[in-house]
């Protein structure tokens, strides 16, 4: 006595096997997404965090003239850093940014 198999629907096995695959994948799209942004965020954070104290040194001695809106440092704070010199304030944070290790970030 052979049985008959079930009969089947396309159209329902389809929409089972999208159900099964697919719709984890497209639930786990935003997940991997702040994911991705966290763990960039976190190593953005961590360069700024390395670089704070050296660039808090050059920022700290440096003086900012509110007359000629330039910046400068007085005397030698770090090797290439410009002393006795006038810079726009743009430069200046630059060279504070530059040698915290995260001018390009």
């Amino acid at each position: 006595m052979l049985e008959k198999p079930l009969p089947s629907n396309p159209i329902r096995m389809m929409a089972s096997l999208l159900g099964f695959y697919l719709l984890p994948i497209l639930l786990s799209i935003p997940v991997v997404a702040v994911l991705t942004v966290a763990f960039r965020r976190a190593r953005r954070n961590g360069k700024v965090d390395a670089g704070r104290n050296r660039a808090r040194g050059v920022w700290s001695h440096g003086y900012y003239c509110h007359r000629c809106g330039v910046a400068y440092w007085p005397y030698p704070t770090e090797p290439g850093i410009p002393y006795r010199v006038a810079l726009a304030p743009s430069q200046f944070r630059w060279h504070v940014w530059n040698t915290g290790g995260y001018a390009k970030l």
